[in-house]
């Protein structure tokens, strides 16, 4: 199976489905293939956006989510 064509082939399905679920909070959806991204709004009209926040991330969830070694060439074990 070819990934990369597979993932263009599903790639318009993904999107117009984000864009129908997300419903009058969306601003935007954009991506190419199975990468997609979504921007929200808190007035569509208006074109207000929702605050922006940052939550800190601990350093041992980070070590956790490099620790899998996710490599082609090795498989992945949970």
């Amino acid at each position: 199976m070819d990934l990369v064509a597979n993932a263009a082939d599903v790639g318009p399905y993904l999107l117009e489905g984000l864009r129908n679920a997300v419903g009058s909070h969306r601003h935007d959806v954009r991506g190419v293939g199975l990468l997609a991204a979504v921007e929200f709004v808190r007035d569509r009209a208006n074109r207000v956006f929702f605050e922006t926040k940052a939550y800190p991330v601990s350093p041992d969830r980070i070590a956790r989510c490099i620790s899998v070694d996710a490599t082609p060439s090795s498989p992945v074990d949970p």
